[in-house]
């Protein structure tokens, strides 16, 4: 028979009449739980809560060996002593400048602290800049190989299948990829002639 009993209790009184009421563990295990909380209903045993504890199995023909934890002890509750005050919370002093009481209140900014940005983000009148042209100069083969190149396209941010135009670039000619140092690429189409010296520009 398998058990199981815990509870705190706040009489020793009250813990053997939760033992004596309770069915589900074995009447050798009640019994010892009555007598050990004896101790507690003793003349002049000073009052306290209880705590008792009983898991276990015991033989029943069943062939699972038997044992159990059985606990019974007294527990302290502890309570304040003396007139002991509640502290006050602390109220902190509004910034400078705020303002209490009912609101809505204005925006206002502690001093030092940059106000925060408020309304729509507007552009100044004015004629739209021009998008800056990625340019470089280099030399054609008549192939697909644009070399000499005067700057590291990959810094200019020249990437693979970016348009590029120039002498000797055919129309639609794109990059087809860069050589790592960024000083050669391999174009889309083949260029129709030869220039030692063009400048191409991208995108």
């Amino acid at each position: 028979m398998t058990f199981h009993l815990e509870f705190i209790a706040a009489s020793a009184a009250d813990a053997q009449a939760i033992v004596a009421q309770n069915t589900d563990i074995p009447a050798p295990v009640a019994a010892y739980l009555t007598q050990a909380l004896s101790a507690y209903t003793r003349p002049n045993a000073p009052a306290t809560f209880v705590s008792v504890k009983a898991n276990g199995h015991l033989y029943n023909n069943d062939n699972v060996d038997s044992g159990c934890e059985i606990e019974v002890r007294r527990v302290n509750v502890m309570a304040p002593t003396g007139n002991a005050a509640v502290p006050t919370p602390q109220v902190l002093a509004p910034f400078p400048g705020t303002e209490t009481g009912p609101g809505p209140f204005p925006q206002s900014t502690p001093p030092g602290m940059t106000p925060p940005l408020t309304g729509r983000m507007t552009t100044p009148p004015g004629p739209t800049p021009p998008l800056t042209t990625l340019q470089t100069t280099g030399a054609t083969h008549g192939n697909l190989v644009l070399d000499n190149l005067g700057t590291n396209v990959h810094v200019l941010g020249a990437l693979s299948g970016m348009p590029i135009n120039g002498p000797d670039l055919q129309p639609s000619t794109t990059i087809k990829s860069i050589a790592p140092d960024g000083l050669s690429l391999e174009l889309s189409l083949v260029a129709t002639g030869s220039h030692p010296g063009g400048t191409y520009t991208f995108g």
